[in-house]
C-alpha cells in the first residue's frame, strides 16, 4: 500500500507542519486502528490526532509560541506522542532529553534550551525537584502520568483543552525539534532538526530500504530521546499506517523478551551490544545456567530485525539469525 501523504515525494508546499503531514491522512481510514501499545493501554490513530491537539491548545494556554522550545522528559508512555507532536503542530519546538541523567544534566538542557515549558514525567520528578528554583528561563514545569502539589498536571490539561486545534504553517525548513549529542566532545550540542526532515527520512529509508508495511507492528529497544528510537517506534509506524509498542523500563534482554513474546511484533529495533546480550541470555537458558522463563520465547513473529548504533559483527548476525 502507498503511504498515506498530504504532499508528493518531492513537492512539500513552502506553508507545511510535519506533524499534520504524518497524523492527518490517517483520519478518514484509520481513526480506531491501534497505533501504539504500551503494557495494557492502546492509542488509536484518532485518539493521536485530538491528543495532539488537546496538548497544542494546553501549550498555547500556557503562553508558548513559535519556535518556543517545550523540554520532554518523558518516560514511554501513551503521552509522548501527543506532547511531541502536540508541541510541533503550534510551531514551537520540542526538545526530548535522555532519561537516565541527574539533575546537573537536566539544568543544563534547560538553560541551554531556554525552553519555555518542562513536561516531566512523575517518575522523573525527584531529578528536576532540586534544581526547580534555579532555571531561568521556565515559565511552567508540567507532570506528566501523575501529580505534584503546586504543578499543573498534564493529564488536567489535556481534559480542559479543546480536541480541534488550529495548526501553525511553518516553513519546511523551520525547526520542528531538537536532539542533544552525547556530549563526548565537550557539553551536549543541541542538533536541530527540521520540519522536512522526517518527509525525507520516510522517503528514502522506511520505504524503499526497511519496506515496512501496514501490517507491520515494530519494537524498538532505543527510546525516543535517540534518533533511532524516535525514528522506529514513534513516526515509521505513521508513515505507513502500522502499529507499535513501547515500554518505559531499561530494555534488558529480560525486557526484550518479554514484549517480543507478548505482542510478537514482525519488527525488532536492536543495536549490537543487546542482540549480543539477549544471545548470552537465551543461551543461558537453553544449557540451565539460569532460570528460564516458563515459556520460552519465539521470534518466528519477525519478518525482520534491524541494527543500528555501532557496527555489527558478522559472528553476531549469524548467531542471531540463527
Amino acid at each position: 500500500m502507498a503511504r498515506p501523504t498530504t504532499v508528493t515525494r518531492s513537492e512539500i508546499p513552502p506553508a507545511f507542519n510535519v506533524a499534520d503531514f504524518f497524523i492527518l491522512p490517517h483520519q478518514q481510514s484509520r481513526g480506531g486502528r491501534p497505533y501504539m501499545y504500551c503494557g495494557d493501554q492502546t492509542l488509536t490513530y484518532g485518539q493521536l490526532h485530538q491528543n495532539t491537539n488537546r496538548v497544542g491548545n494546553a501549550l498555547r494556554e500556557l503562553g508558548v509560541g513559535m519556535e518556543d522550545r517545550v523540554l520532554l522528559l518523558m518516560l514511554e508512555s501513551l503521552l509522548f506522542p501527543p506532547s511531541f507532536f502536540g508541541a510541533i503542530r503550534i510551531g514551537a519546538v520540542a526538545v526530548p532529553v535522555n532519561t537516565l541523567l541527574t539533575s546537573k544534566d537536566y539544568l543544563y538542557y534547560l538553560n541551554d534550551s531556554r525552553a519555555k515549558v518542562l513536561i516531566v514525567d512523575l517518575a522523573l520528578w525527584p531529578q528536576i525537584e532540586p534544581i526547580a528554583g534555579q532555571l531561568r528561563h521556565q515559565k511552567h514545569i508540567v507532570i506528566a502520568n501523575g501529580t505534584v502539589p503546586g504543578r499543573p498536571s498534564l493529564e488536567a490539561l489535556m481534559a480542559k483543552a479543546s480536541p480541534e486545534l488550529r495548526t501553525e504553517l511553518m516553513s519546511p525548513d523551520d525547526p520542528a525539534f531538537w536532539l542533544y549529542t552525547s556530549g563526548s566532545t565537550g557539553a551536549p550540542k543541541a542538533a536541530v532538526h527540521l520540519h522536512h526532515d522526517m518527509v525525507y527520512v520516510t522517503d528514502h529509508f522506511v520505504e524503499p530500504v526497511l519496506g515496512l508495511r501496514e501490517d507491520d507492528l515494530g519494537f524498538s529497544a532505543a527510546k525516543f530521546f535517540f534518533a533511532y528510537g524516535l525514528g522506529n517506534s514513534l513516526y515509521f509506524p505513521l508513515a505507513v499506517g502500522g502499529r507499535t509498542v513501547v515500554q518505559p523500563a531499561r530494555p534488558t534482554p529480560e525486557v526484550c523478551f518479554a514484549i517480543l513474546e507478548r505482542h510478537r511484533p514482525t519488527v525488532f529495533y536492536g543495536v549490537p551490544t543487546l542482540y549480543n546480550a539477549m544471545l548470552n541470555t537465551y543461551e543461558a537458558w537453553l544449557a540451565g545456567k539460569s532460570n528460564p522463563p516458563a515459556k520460552l520465547p519465539k521470534l518466528d513473529s519477525l519478518r525482520f530485525s534491524v541494527s543500528a548504533g555501532e557496527s555489527l559483527p558478522p559472528e553476531l548476525f549469524t548467531r542471531w539469525k540463527k
